[in-house]
């Protein structure tokens, strides 16, 4: 050849596509976010249902706590001022405690709200009349007398209290259409539910 400096251009383009190993990096880096909001959406979701366990338990417990006066206001020792203003300061308090979960059920599930104020309603006219037989009672004495020998039954209360704990059951599910028995329900009469 006769000298010529001959030039040759090389043009690199870059690669505009994905490899697999880009893609492999997405796919990786979506499933650890996918897993990480199921992971939080999961937790809240049982932190929320313990939360409502326990507001739920807290209901149950007020409307026991107002069956039982009854026999605590039939062991009173005394007729005094004093002794009736204690017991009728408890007892407003457990109507109080009562509405407070009646009203937090209607805001956060309503369809047991409705099956709570039955059991209150229930509670009420069953404790009622047992209250005013106990009221009518002589005040007890001795140590003796505190073995009652008397039944306040409450069998009204027992069957809405059942159908109160379904309706907490099913409310405390996780995903709304699974059953929590895998089985049929009974209500309150034993009678079968499909």
């Amino acid at each position: 050849m006769t000298g010529l400096a001959t030039t040759h251009i090389v043009i690199v383009t870059a690669d505009s596509g994905f490899g697999p190993a880009a893609w492999a990096t997405i796919i990786a880096a979506a499933i650890a976010a996918v897993v990480a909001v199921a992971g939080y959406v999961l937790t809240q979701a049982w932190a929320r249902r313990e939360r409502r366990a326990k507001a739920f338990a807290d209901a149950l417990a007020a409307v026991e706590d107002y069956l039982e006066a009854p026999y605590r206001i039939r062991r009173r020792q005394a007729s005094t001022p004093e002794a009736r203003a204690t017991l009728t300061s408890a007892l407003s308090d457990l109507q109080a405690r009562m509405a407070l979960h009646g009203a937090w059920l209607e805001v956060e599930a309503a369809a047991v709200a409705e099956a709570y104020e039955a059991l209150v309603s229930a509670a009420r006219t069953e404790a009622g009349t047992q209250m005013t037989d106990a009221w009518n009672s002589a005040p007890l004495t001795s140590d003796a007398d505190m073995n009652l020998n008397v039944a306040y039954p409450h069998p009204d209360s027992d069957a809405q209290r059942l159908l109160v704990a379904r309706s907490m059951r099913r409310d405390l599910r996780l995903w709304p259409g699974w059953r929590m028995r895998p089985f049929h329900d009974q209500d309150a009469q034993g009678q079968v539910q499909h």
